[in-house]
């Protein structure tokens, strides 16, 4: 069997069931679906009839790391494909991933995706850098929910996700994964990644506490700028949460840590921290000109 897809579910069970037909309706049908339920209030039960799919329920639940080591632990495919239960994939996805992923130099491999924000729509088109670590270490926006596939093997020798971690535990899984393998990038959009509800600040605070405590220091040995530079932006990340919830106090607070590691961080991340302690509502308006400027580029869309 070429591919076990992955899909961890907690409710939604009409977007899983659009994700579920996307994978379904792929050119490439050598597959399996796993669906965990990861203790939803309701047992997910699927309207699909099709004998590759299965249902593992949770009892109780127990996050998405939790609900994906159960997928892969199940799987008996040569390739683990991860999707999000309110994510899609265009149809040539999986068999486009497979013939790169022929390639045998790569663990695993990412493809760019079309993002749907509340501010609007846009691609995130991935290149693949020089050093992953040094990528990785200003944070993780490469869809690793939706658009990863790691050969099975892969897993045995990086570890599973960790199941403490409520947030960042994919960002964490591929920091430990770029250390051992290497990572191809297509750069055809292949999924679309619909971004859900924010989670908390203080969710946010505690997964980049962990990244910093685990990742702090081989940040700082990619040099000092780039190192306290990353680590800056661990702690602006965490203020923008924060500023999401109003929380000005705390959202000044991780501010000043973030210019105090070191100053050059990202505009449009201060910005919004700074519009928030002050009552300002410009941000929007210009997030979402922005991104529909971007938007002007010509390209598949999913229905």
């Amino acid at each position: 069997m070429k591919y076990s897809v992955v899909i961890p579910a907690y409710n939604r069970a009409d977007l899983l069931e659009q994700a579920i037909q996307s994978v379904l309706a792929q050119t490439c049908q050598d597959f399996e679906i796993i669906v965990v339920d990861d203790g939803s209030s309701e047992p997910i039960c699927p309207c699909v009839a099709d004998p590759r799919l299965r249902v593992i329920r949770h009892p109780l639940n127990r996050g998405a790391s939790a609900a994906r080591n159960t997928g892969i632990a199940n799987a008996q495919g040569e390739l683990i494909a991860l999707l999000d239960s309110d994510d899609l994939w265009l149809p040539e996805k999986l068999q486009k991933q497979a013939e790169f992923m022929e390639d045998r130099s790569y663990g695993a491999s990412l493809t760019s995706y079309e993002f749907d924000t509340p501010e609007g729509y846009f691609l995130m088109h991935l290149q693949k850098p020089k050093s992953w670590l040094r990528e990785l270490s200003m944070g993780c926006t490469q869809g690793p929910g939706t658009t990863l596939v790691v050969r099975r093997e892969c897993y045995a020798v990086v570890g599973p996700y960790d199941e403490t971690m409520v947030h960042h535990e994919d960002y964490d899984w591929l920091l430990r994964f770029v250390q051992k393998f290497d990572l191809g990038v297509l750069k055809t959009p292949l999924a679309r990644v619909r971004l859900s509800n924010n989670p908390a600040g203080d969710i946010i605070r505690v997964a980049n506490q962990t990244i910093l405590e685990r990742y702090g220091k081989l940040f700082l040995e990619l040099g000092w700028f780039s190192g306290t530079r990353a680590i800056g932006r661990r702690h602006l990340e965490t203020g923008v949460f924060y500023s999401l919830e109003k929380n000005k106090p705390m959202a000044s607070k991780y501010l000043w840590y973030a210019l105090r590691a070191n100053p050059l961080q990202h505009p449009g991340m201060v910005y919004r921290v700074v519009e928030a302690m002050f009552s300002l509502s410009l941000y929007p308006k210009i997030k979402k000109t922005w991104t529909a400027l971007r938007a002007q580029i010509p390209g598949r869309r999913l229905p």
